[in-house]
């Protein structure tokens, strides 16, 4: 027997009815049907989901109800991918744009071990609310799908559908022929209590509240060898992100790309503005630019048909700019879903499975990314500091200063060195966060260029203790100079406080004070709720306005794992560290730059009278002393002072 099914509609339909009735009349046939499904092979799923099923599409009102023809990448992505996992026993994560039909399809796998595996089979359907799980009157939750399924099973392929029907409770199914039971709950502490599991399926996982997934991994652990983690995206920090990057789990993309319907017309645009159509596609497309008021004041779609590719608006298409530029990857398709949907992060989110953009990201993605393609680079040096620490005097003492080293190196430095140092005709600041040192995350220090803003120096390693820590900062501190010792600000919470003691027995005094709410000043910054959301939105609004400017593509990127929980609190999801022996890194850069910042808005003049009470005439100091004179008063502006 030919098991490819029509891909054609009408051609599908007229097969579907062959196959029918040969089973209804010839019981040899229907026997031997019974039998070839007893196994469960991805081909075979497919020409059954493309052969009994049907799908249920309540937008479209004229074509609600349609077989279901399983496409070439459902089958690649969807069905194979998770036989296969059942098989063996191992988690999958499904990542996907939406309406790409993951959903059904995995149901309809797991509906053909229900109702034709020769073994008992056990699976379990989790989704965040119960009412997505089993709800008769809701087409989107889990067990409507599965129950429409199996109503339209003929019954001469399945004798006991009435039975089944008949044992159905809520949130369970029960096959009497073969054993196997479908299960469902609830996202919650205790789920999956119920004994062990063939499968375990958790749709939409990234939506799942903070917390609560991370304890939806916990309890579903040994309740089954294999887990189907499928979702749309969410942004960082869910769980369902921190699998991804575990790369612990094998992880499967489908894109609206893959799908025949959206790719239609399929093109790319590059930075340039130049278009590469990427299929053969030609014909007529409607080009959707929204909505519009009718004169009576209805608001109805504004819908433009042209023929593809000749008279098609490459470079307007969408209406927004900003959207346009976000994506270069397109299609009419993709173009008109641009128009109608409301933001970046919906697009982000819906469509092209963008983490950075699809969560509540803190920092703003567009500005992160112009900041990477303006300013982000590779430092132009990368070493270490020689120095020696002194035990039986406290101190430190600089050697050869900077070295490079650009293996085992982990200072990075940007900027012109001149004697192996950085300019001196000017100011520094440094910002550090500090950690335990035991390399679990980064102990990190960024230092910035007063006067220019720009930051130069970018240490991150978890290996060392908040005391060598401590002697490496005021060893960097001492390296770089400028018209004054950098001013040092850093984050005083946990070993902060080890940190601190350090560089005060080791006498660098050039530190940053913050006024508590007792009014008395103290070294550091004291990182809590209360005051976190300020000192980072600060941060947040400089970098928009350029006020400091970041060349750290790794600070760059952490910047774009902050979201805002579910309690409105400021908070990063775990990353994994590829550049150092960190396993996870938890903002560390983006602190350290937080003090930074700090420092910056109080260091006072690049030029400091104090330290430079007579510069020398036309020096740069000497220009920035007469600035502020004129500015006070003190002097009048005369354009051939030299």
């Amino acid at each position: 027997m030919d098991l490819v099914a029509p891909k054609d509609p009408r051609e599908n339909m007229e097969y579907r009815i062959e196959i029918l009735r040969k089973g209804r009349d010839d019981k040899g046939f229907a026997k031997a049907m019974r039998q070839m499904l007893g196994e469960p092979d991805p081909e075979m799923i497919r020409w059954w989901i493309s052969m009994f099923c049907w799908a249920y599409h309540p937008m479209d009102m004229e074509n609600m109800r349609r077989p279901y023809i399983v496409w070439d990448f459902q089958l690649e992505k969807i069905i194979k991918p998770e036989v296969d996992h059942i098989q063996r026993g191992s988690d999958l994560l499904v990542k996907k744009t939406r309406e790409m039909g993951f959903t059904w399809t995995t149901l309809a796998t797991l509906c053909y071990y229900f109702l034709y595996s020769n073994e008992p089979f056990a699976s379990l359907l989790i989704s965040r609310r119960e009412s997505l799980v089993d709800n008769p009157g809701n087409p989107d939750s889990l067990f409507w799908k599965l129950d429409y399924m199996i109503q339209d099973q003929p019954n001469w392929l399945l004798p006991q559908k009435e039975d089944i029907f008949k044992k159905r409770r809520k949130l369970h199914h029960y096959n009497s022929v073969n054993g196997a039971v479908t299960d469902g709950e609830a996202t919650t502490e205790n789920m999956a209590a119920g004994g062990r599991r063939n499968v375990i399926f958790l749709d939409e996982f990234s939506r799942v509240q903070r917390g609560l997934d991370t304890k939806a991994l916990s309890a579903t652990r040994d309740a089954t060898p294999c887990r189907i983690f499928g979702s749309t995206s969410e942004g960082r920090g869910t769980e369902f992100w921190n699998i991804e990057q575990s790369h612990k789990v094998a992880c499967v993309y489908i894109h609206w790309s893959e799908h025949p319907d959206k790719k239609e017309g399929l093109y790319k645009e590059t930075r340039g503005g130049d278009i590469q159509k990427l299929d053969d596609f030609r014909g007529e497309v409607e080009l959707h630019r929204g909505t519009e008021k009718t004169e009576r004041g209805d608001t109805i779609d504004k819908v433009e048909t042209v023929k593809f590719p000749e008279e098609y608006p490459f470079d307007s298409a969408v209406n927004d700019p900003a959207l346009r530029n976000a994506y270069r990857l397109r299609s009419p398709w993709f173009d008109s879903q641009c128009n109608q949907r409301s933001s970046l992060q919906e697009i982000a989110q819906q469509l092209e499975m963008d983490d950075g953009r699809a969560g509540e990201g803190f920092f703003d993605e567009l500005v992160l990314e112009r900041l990477k393609e303006n300013h982000g680079r590779d430092p132009d040096y990368v070493g270490n500091i020689d120095f020696d620490y002194r035990a039986d005097t406290d101190s430190v003492v600089l050697k050869g200063g900077f070295i490079e080293e650009p293996v085992n190196g982990i200072v990075k430095v940007w900027g012109d060195l001149m004697n192996n140092r950085l300019t001196q005709a000017t100011k520094y600041v440094v910002g550090c966060d500090i950690s335990r040192g035991s390399g679990a995350s980064n102990s990190t220090l960024v230092a910035y260029n007063a006067r220019t803003k720009m930051q130069v120096i970018e240490v991150a390693t978890p290996n060392m203790t908040p005391e060598e820590f401590a002697r490496l900062s005021v060893a960097i501190c001492l390296w770089i100079g400028g018209v004054r010792q950098p001013y040092l600000n850093f984050e005083v919470n946990g070993p902060g406080v080890l940190f601190h003691k350090e560089v005060i027995k080791l006498r660098y005094y050039s530190l940053f004070k913050m006024k508590r709410a007792s009014g008395e000043e103290k070294y550091g910054w004291h990182n809590n709720r209360s005051v976190r959301y300020r000192a980072f939105g600060d941060l947040r609004s400089d970098l928009a306005r350029g006020n400091v400017v970041p060349v750290s593509k790794d600070f760059l990127t952490e910047c774009g794992e902050y979201v805002i929980d579910g309690t409105g609190d400021l908070v990063i999801g775990r990353i994994s560290d590829k550049n150092t022996s960190a396993r996870e890194a938890h903002g560390d850069r983006v602190v350290a730059h937080v003090c930074a910042r700090m420092a910056l808005e109080k260091s006072g003049p690049v030029i400091d009278n104090e330290w430079m009470p007579d510069p020398p005439k036309g020096s740069i100091a000497w220009w920035e002393q007469r600035e502020r004179r004129i500015k006070s008063g003190k002097e009048r502006w005369a354009p051939n002072v030299r």
